[in-house]
C-alpha cells in the first residue's frame, strides 16, 4: 500500500503545471489546485502517506496559500505524533 500511495504522489506531483511557488523569471508557475487538494485530502485520510510525502514535498510545494498552512498543520501533527484527520488538522489550524 505505501508503494502505491508514494507512486500516486509522485504522478501528481510531476503533472504539467505542478512546481513548488515562487517567481519565475516574473511568471506566475503554472499551478493545479485540484492536485494540490488531493494531495492533502489523501493525507488525512491514509495514515501512511505523510511518512511518504515528508520526504517528497514541504510547504512550498504547494501554490496557494491555504494549501501552505493546511500541510505545514499536518507536518506539526506528524511531528508531535498526533493523528491525522479532519478534525486534529482544523484544530491545528485554529492553534
Amino acid at each position: 500500500m505505501a508503494e502505491t500511495i508514494e507512486k500516486n504522489i509522485k504522478n501528481l506531483m510531476r503533472r504539467p503545471g505542478i512546481l513548488p511557488t515562487g517567481i519565475l523569471g516574473g511568471k506566475l508557475p503554472p499551478q493545479v489546485l485540484e492536485a494540490e487538494e488531493a494531495v492533502l485530502g489523501a493525507l488525512m485520510l491514509e495514515k501512511e502517506a505523510i511518512s511518504i510525502v515528508i520526504e517528497i514535498i514541504d510547504s512550498e510545494s504547494f501554490y496557494k496559500t491555504e494549501h501552505q498552512e493546511i500541510y505545514a498543520a499536518i507536518r506539526s501533527l506528524f511531528e508531535k505524533s498526533q493523528p491525522i484527520d479532519i478534525i486534529t488538522v482544523t484544530n491545528e489550524l485554529y492553534k
